[in-house]
């Protein structure tokens, strides 16, 4: 597992290597966070630290992982 800095400095990285002519396109293949289930969003969200995940529903697990 990464460390947070460790993710920071790849993600610095990423950013710093894209090329601008795909810079700003949204990528990624995965489903809107819609489609998956509570506990999909909830083991995302612990894969993310999020905290008082047990506590919130489906809409609150979505806002958070998109505002993380």
């Amino acid at each position: 597992m990464l460390t947070t800095g460790r993710r920071v400095e790849e993600k610095a990285a990423r950013i710093a290597n894209t090329r601008r002519s795909t810079a700003g396109k949204r990528g990624g293949k995965s489903s809107s966070y819609e489609d998956w289930s509570k506990q999909e969003l909830q083991d995302r969200a612990r894969e993310l630290g999020i905290e008082g995940r047990s506590k919130v529903d489906k809409g609150e697990l979505i806002d958070a992982l998109r505002n993380h």
